[in-house]
């Protein structure tokens, strides 16, 4: 396989383990409806597109030339990455702990750790946590905030069709945007879609992404509409 090709795929997964694919596909859609964007540099900011663009350039050749401030892709690694930044040592939990009380989700996050899921592997458990930080914990449709009772974890690729519990196969949605996700009544799906404010095209295309992946019908509002006229 060509150097290319194979650059090309760890861009993909990179991208998917940071979960910045949904973030990637809503900007196209948007930019194919010619909306005008304001606000990217807080995409491109964010930690996680940081981290993501580290990965997927760490392996270039002048990632270990010195820029102009005389920093290397070592340096970086060393800043974003930190060895302490772990729960299995002091100083990480510490720092996490930190973090936590300044987050506005740090007491559902709390919750979620002391919930001890039977039903699903410690992969799950963990990886349901990273999502929750990664979502800022927000629902990854609707982007309302999640109270604990609230937390739905759900498989993009279902464990029926192989599905597993790695992170890029998870998704942190409201328990009523799970409905939506799985409902094949259409008056649910509208009276869902209205209450959640879900009529937006990059959420309409990112919710048919996720239906198309559980063999459900993809939802179009204008047939939903003449349906129930």
């Amino acid at each position: 396989m060509q150097r290319k090709e194979l650059l090309k795929k760890s861009a993909i997964r990179h991208a998917e383990y940071y979960g910045m694919v949904e973030v990637q596909d809503a900007l196209y859609a948007d930019s194919a409806n010619k909306k005008i964007f304001t606000d990217l540099i807080s995409i491109i900011g964010s930690d996680a597109n940081i981290k993501m663009a580290y990965r997927n350039l760490k392996s270039n050749k002048g990632s270990n030339t010195p820029g102009v401030d005389g920093k290397t892709f070592k340096d970086l690694a060393e800043m974003f990455f930190q060895v302490d930044t772990n729960r299995y040592t002091p100083q990480g939990r510490e720092r996490i702990h930190r973090m936590l009380a300044k987050s506005k989700y740090g007491e559902t996050l709390l919750k979620l750790s002391r919930d001890n899921d039977t039903k699903h592997s410690i992969e799950f458990c963990d990886n349901r946590l990273s999502r929750f930080v990664a979502s800022k914990g927000k629902c990854e449709l609707s982007k309302v905030s999640l109270a604990f009772e609230d937390v739905e974890c759900i498989y993009l690729n279902p464990p029926s069709q192989g599905g597993t519990d790695e992170y890029a196969n998870l998704r942190i949605v409201h328990k009523d945007i799970k409905r939506l996700i799985y409902s094949t009544d259409v008056k649910i799906i509208k009276s869902l879609i209205d209450l959640f404010d879900c009529r937006a095209p990059a959420k309409i295309a990112k919710l048919n992404k996720w239906r198309a992946k559980a063999g459900l019908e993809a939802v179009n509002l204008i047939t939903i509409n003449q349906t129930l006229k």
